[in-house]
This record gives structure tokens, sequence and C-alpha cells, in this order.
């Protein structure tokens, strides 16, 4: 969409009718955000909740068009590690299921409102964006191992890793030369 307004003026999009120029295509004022930890090795914990409006717009930065419906096939992936909440200045939420970032492997993907899955864009930091707004947040557990030295195998599923058996620290810091369209170089 983001590409549709560049080319075609304002003007015109008003006059036909285009979805584009709605208020909905304009990201919603956020007042906070909320964590439920779901990784299926995780006792059950309730949400946290941080009520700044600051880290949640920056936070809202890692899942690009997350509030625009999309028409796209709905997917899933074995496991997520955190639902992450927006909540609007409306007084309404948006749940977004998260398969966290993991270092070596996997540049982390979010489950888009309509269901599809989105790899997060190294080029645009979205996966240190979210990671370095999510670290203090994170279970010390060993889950989401702080180190490691050993580096098991990891299973792919149509390039989506399979983190159920396998655990591996939680990273950021990627490089754009990492990784190409999900997949690791």
């Amino acid at each position: 969409m983001g590409i549709l307004k560049k080319l075609v003026p304002t003007s015109l999009l008003a006059l036909f009718g285009c979805c584009c120029t709605s208020q909905a295509a304009d990201p919603p004022k956020l007042v906070g955000f909320s964590l439920h930890w779901i990784h299926p090795k995780l006792l059950p914990s309730p949400p946290i909740r941080i009520d700044d409006a600051t880290k949640a717009t920056q936070l809202s930065m890692a899942f690009e068009d997350y509030y625009i419906p999309l028409d796209v096939p709905p997917y899933d992936c074995p496991m997520y590690d955190v639902v992450v909440t927006l909540h609007k200045q409306d007084g309404t939420s948006t749940d977004l299921k998260v398969y966290l970032p993991r270092q070596r492997v996997f540049p982390g993907l979010w489950k888009h409102p309509s269901g599809g899955l989105y790899y997060f864009d190294v080029e645009k930091k979205q996966p240190k964006i979210l990671v370095d707004i999510l670290r203090p947040y994170i279970p010390t557990n060993s889950v989401y191992p702080t180190t490691m030295t050993n580096w098991p195998p990891v299973k792919f599923d149509h390039g989506i890793p399979d983190f159920r058996e396998v655990n591996y620290p939680i990273f950021g810091d990627f490089s754009p030369s990492d990784f190409t369209s999900g997949g690791q170089r």
C-alpha cells in the first residue's frame, strides 16, 4: 500500500475512494502493550501490562501494517513464544502472536490479525526493535538460554524452525547479510 501511495497522487486516491487514504490506513495511537508468554514449556502466568505509549509505538514498528486488514491465506507455525497485545487510545487492542528471533538461526516471525505469518525484516531492524523492548520481560528460564556452547540441530518445515524441543538464545542484532526472505544465508 505504501508503494501505491507514492505512485498515485493523494487527490486521485480520494477521488476514486481507495482505502489507502482512509483513517484506517493511519497507524492507531497506542497507550501501551501487554505480554502474555505462551511458549509450551513455560508455566502459565498472567499477562504483563506496560502502560508506556512511547515504547508501545516503538514496538509497533516491528509489526509493519499490523492494523491494516489483509487478504492472506492463514498459516500457523509449530509454536509461539508470546502474545503481544497493543492497546489503542480508543480502548481497543490488537493481539499479535510472536515467534521470537533465535541467535544464528531465525529472525523471528509474527502472525498478522488477518492470519498470515510474516518474518521480521532484518533490514528494517525489526528483530532488534522487538528484542530490545521485550528483553527486560523475557522469562529467566532454560527455554531462553542467554549463552550457548553447543548448538543442536533445528528442524525446519516450510522455512519455519521448530523450537519446541531445542532451546536457542533470543537474539535481535542480525546483520542484513545474515538472512534473505526469512532464510539463513
